[in-house]
């Protein structure tokens, strides 16, 4: 893998203490090595890691971690200072290794780092995570590799569904309004297009320009609905849907989990939930299209 230094607690009894950047890797390394470690994401549920600031605790936490985990492609920029702040040697994994970005849909040239989006995409974090967590606890190889496998089996399914399920939608149906650009990944997987108000992360705010050249895309490509995001201020997507006069088609969970109780308390709920969401909408624009026909013939 990446940039990393053996320990003595690779053969350690005492569970691994790891840190992940994000609830949503946090969940997949979880769900591999499930109660042979303790994971703890420095951001956590419903946070925006584009935006999050470091606090000495988490430097604490980074001294204390057997292995970091963190996505790569430029997500968390911030963790940069504290593996300079702490001089860590601890080894430290990149989730992406391997995976070549996308690039924004926005501006060429500027990574994606939301690779997780794409069920096919978490097959790759899912075998990266593996072969860290069976380097730094060999003797767990086993359980991480069925643990692994049964993770990628459901990945590799809600790819097959979700693959079906919107290529029953008409191509002029799938098209999303959102937040941030943060769905290129699955655009790739399913043939949907997206547009968003800011690029891959939601440092600035969007230029007037820019809003109106949202407006004038639902306008011209009737789409019906614009997606809030839980990382994200809704205020920007409820004034484009009231200028419009088109719904909010619901939350989409781009960038970190929702609470245990809430609809993406997990990586693949996060899943199915996203796609649950866009295919719902998009099937009540079809009823709708198909209602406006039968009035005007």
């Amino acid at each position: 893998m990446v940039f990393f230094s053996f320990h003595d607690f690779a053969y350690a009894k005492e569970k691994l203490k790891i840190v992940s950047s994000f609830s949503i890797l946090g969940d997949m390394i979880q769900a591999v090595c499930q109660d042979h470690a303790d994971v703890v994401c420095l951001v956590g549920i419903d946070a925006d890691a584009h935006v999050y600031e470091p606090k000495p605790s988490d430097a604490k936490l980074i001294l204390q971690a057997d292995a970091i985990f963190i996505n790569g492609m430029e997500f968390e920029g911030w963790m940069k200072r504290l593996f300079e702040a702490t001089k860590t040697s601890a080894p430290i994994f990149k989730a992406t290794d391997g995976l070549k970005p996308l690039s924004s849909s926005r501006i060429e040239m500027i990574p994606d780092p939301h690779a997780w989006n794409s069920p096919l995409n978490g097959v790759h974090y899912i075998e990266n995570i593996v072969a860290s967590l069976s380097q730094i606890d060999p003797e767990h190889k086993d359980l991480f590799e069925k643990n692994g496998k049964a993770m990628i089996d459901e990945l590799q399914n809600l790819h097959k569904w979700a693959e079906k399920e919107f290529g029953s939608i008409p191509q002029n149906k799938r098209k999303v309004i959102t937040s941030h650009d943060a769905f290129n990944y699955m655009a790739r997987d399913y043939n949907i297009k997206f547009y968003s108000a800011t690029g891959v992360d939601t440092k600035s705010e969007p230029s007037a320009k820019t809003i109106a050249q949202i407006v004038d895309t639902i306008r011209a490509e009737n789409i019906s609905a614009v997606f809030v995001e839980n990382i994200t201020n809704p205020a920007l997507m409820e004034q484009i849907a009231e200028e419009t006069k088109v719904k909010i088609g619901g939350i989409l969970y781009s960038d970190a989990l929702s609470s245990s109780n809430g609809p993406a308390p997990n990586y693949l709920q996060l899943l199915k939930h996203n796609f649950m969401e866009l295919l719902k909408t998009m099937r009540e624009s079809m009823e709708q299209a198909k209602t406006a026909q039968k009035v005007s013939a």
